[in-house]
């Protein structure tokens, strides 16, 4: 796989350095069509954000495709409780109908995760957390989706639950 990234980086004219290309071999396993996509993908993004090639940026450029490989092994059980440790709420309070602020935004995070990450519907969604109507998991994923853009504090939170996740699931 390296020696395959390095002939392509070769074609495209690149300099890329040897941690970006060991990073890329090591997360992308499947074929080289995917592969060679990944350093095209890496390059694309360093060239639009005119950032340097590091395995930083290279992690940011595949997060789609290094999350969806996640997203088949995440349980939603494992998502909830990583949302109710990280926040300090209980279980029952994020399925329950409270709705102060304390429980709001962890539920809505929930939700954003158990969609992206776990892939469950959002009716199912809306069964897990205490029967609630898939038009409010929908408007809490769509929430945390837009605030993801603009609050630092929520990526922050929802990177601090995943990591949380992904550690119990390894």
């Amino acid at each position: 796989r390296i020696a395959i990234l390095r002939s392509k980086t070769a074609s495209h004219g690149a300099e890329v350095p040897d941690d970006v290309i060991d990073f890329i071999a090591q997360r992308i396993q499947s074929n080289i069509r995917e592969l060679e996509g990944a350093l095209t993908r890496v390059l694309a993004y360093a060239t639009m954000n005119r950032q340097p090639l590091s395995v930083a940026v290279a992690s940011a450029a595949l997060q789609d495709v290094l999350l969806a490989d996640v997203k088949r092994h995440v349980s939603p059980d494992a998502v909830l409780q990583a949302v109710s440790r990280h926040f300090g709420v209980a279980l029952e309070d994020l399925k329950g109908k409270q709705r102060d602020k304390r429980v709001v935004v962890p539920r809505q995070i929930a939700m954003y995760l158990l969609r992206e990450d776990a892939g469950l519907s959002l009716v199912d969604i809306g069964g897990l957390l205490g029967g609630r109507d898939h038009s409010t998991v929908l408007h809490g994923c769509e929430k945390i989706a837009t605030e993801l853009e603009s609050s630092g504090e929520v990526r922050g939170a929802v990177r601090a639950v995943r990591e949380l996740y992904r550690g119990e699931e390894s």
